[in-house]
């Protein structure tokens, strides 16, 4: 069982993910409806997600399952930036297979970090999805 903590930052318009152990598809879904339902949660908010210190299976059937769970919420998403910061090779290859998938998407953009300064950066330098 993963542990999830969450932060919203309305000032910088982001909310801060930090997930910690094995993540199931059941957790993903969980984590984000958490996050939808909170009172501080707007719809464009960006987000960061630090899966530095989790396990992610990066089988394609968890990852598509998780991507068609976020377009069953587009509306409470709204349109957004989603930078995930990752580090072991597992969760990269997870990364990248979520990248991809979500250029399929026009509700978000999606990019890999090793560090949270530069998923930041990227997530207010523009808060425009093109």
């Amino acid at each position: 069982m993963a542990n999830f903590e969450y932060k919203i930052d309305g000032e910088k318009n982001v909310v801060n993910v930090k997930i910690i152990g094995r993540l199931t598809l059941q957790e993903m879904i969980a984590f984000t409806n958490v996050i939808i339902c909170d009172p501080y949660h707007r719809p464009g908010m960006n987000f960061i997600t630090d899966l530095t210190g989790a396990e992610i299976d990066p089988s394609f059937e968890l990852l598509s399952r998780f991507l068609h769970h976020l377009r069953a919420h587009e509306l409470s998403l709204g349109k957004f930036r989603w930078a995930l910061i990752v580090n072991a090779p597992a969760n990269r290859m997870a990364g990248e297979l979520l990248r991809g998938l979500s250029t399929l998407s026009d509700a978000y953009v999606l990019e890999l970090f090793e560090g949270y300064q530069a998923a930041e950066n990227w997530c207010q330098n523009d808060l425009t999805i093109s």
